[in-house]
């Protein structure tokens, strides 16, 4: 997909919630300058796990949000 494109796509998808946490996860997890691995680690969950959460494959309980938040310092 050009760059165009993929800039008109994005304009006009509508984002869900779970999007939404997903990106400011990852982007909160790279600005602390954590790997998925360690922030997995911290909050007793897969690797895996945080890679489908970020990725919006998966939403998360809200006690893992809490967790989550906790390790991000939320």
């Amino acid at each position: 997909m050009s760059d165009q494109l993929e800039k008109e796509y994005n304009e006009m998808r509508t984002y869900t919630l779970q999007d939404i946490f997903a990106r400011n996860l990852k982007e909160r997890r790279r600005k602390l300058g954590l790997t998925q691995a360690k922030l997995a680690e911290k909050i007793g969950v897969s690797t895996s796990f945080i890679t489908e959460i970020e990725t919006s494959r998966k939403a998360p309980s809200f006690s893992t949000i809490d967790k989550i938040c906790r390790a991000l310092e939320v």
